[in-house]
């Protein structure tokens, strides 16, 4: 679901309305558009997703409760991210109210993972969804951490997945991939988003650039250059049915760190917001 924000003329400078752009239709009085968001992509039209957060309320009630209660101003910009006393409340599972750590399936994962830095928490936002934890990769990520199994590493792509365990979890990863293989940050960044669409027509150049390119870092170090490439691409296309953002599980893992540092520093102020 998302915003779409349609020209007030046309190229002509005729003035235009929504209706004459795009078929609508109102659903409990809000305008809806009758296309789906992949044709409103192809047709041209801007599609924003503008969240609200009731989380940040929360922030702003209780670094303003803070300020009158102790009299201290907090930047949370300023926090120290490797505050031992939060990252052990993580590892007991104790995330009740925790932005998108609260639920009773992450906070068993806290438990088995039990996080050390922000690094880990991005890695368990990423992996905790339905695609990842249908392909079993949560636990290959938890296995590896714990030194049950032994992280694997595709030739060439150790930098890429050196914080992940060998495993593919950004969408970020696909694109640092494709850049081994021999393509441009911008090829990269399309094959991201045509495997995300999974335009199957549009990857085909892209296969065969990242086979050509990518069969060269590995020639030598297998037997088969070309079949070792094109194992990697399918690995790649796989993963980019779940493969996340990782800027976004970034920022969403960061406040999900705050929330845990003020609950730990500030539980008063911190209950008090969350309570209201």
């Amino acid at each position: 679901s998302a915003v779409i924000i349609t020209p007030k003329e046309d190229k002509q400078g005729n003035p235009m309305t929504i209706y004459e752009w795009m078929p609508v239709r109102k659903i409990d009085g809000v305008l809806v558009s009758e296309w789906e968001g992949k044709y409103i992509d192809k047709a041209g039209f801007l599609k924003e997703d503008i969240l609200g957060i009731a989380q940040l309320d929360k922030f702003r009630m209780t670094l303003e409760l803070i300020k009158e209660n102790i009299g201290e101003t907090i930047d949370l910009n300023e926090v120290d991210t490797k505050h031992k006393k939060t990252f052990k409340t993580f590892q007991k599972g104790m995330n009740e109210d925790v932005f998108q750590f609260g639920t009773g399936g992450l906070k068993k994962y806290s438990i088995e993972v039990k996080p050390t830095e922000v690094e880990d928490l991005i890695s368990m936002n990423a992996l905790y969804r339905p695609g990842p934890m249908k392909s079993d990769a949560h636990n290959d990520f938890v296995r590896i951490r714990r030194g049950r199994k032994k992280a694997k590493f595709d030739i060439g792509m150790e930098v890429v997945t050196e914080k992940t365990f060998g495993l593919y979890v950004y969408q970020e990863q696909v694109m640092q991939a494709m850049v081994v293989g021999g393509m441009t940050l911008s090829e990269a960044d399309q094959v991201r988003t045509y495997m995300k669409k999974f335009d199957d027509k549009s990857l085909q150049k892209f296969k065969k650039k990242f086979v050509k390119g990518y069969s060269k870092v590995v020639d030598g170090k297998v037997k088969k250059p070309k079949s070792y490439a094109t194992e990697v691409w399918d690995k790649l296309y796989q993963f980019s049915s779940y493969g996340f953002n990782r800027s976004h599980a970034a920022a969403y893992s960061v406040m999900g760190y705050w929330s845990q540092w003020l609950k730990v520093n500030y539980p008063l102020e911190f209950w008090t917001a969350s309570l209201n």
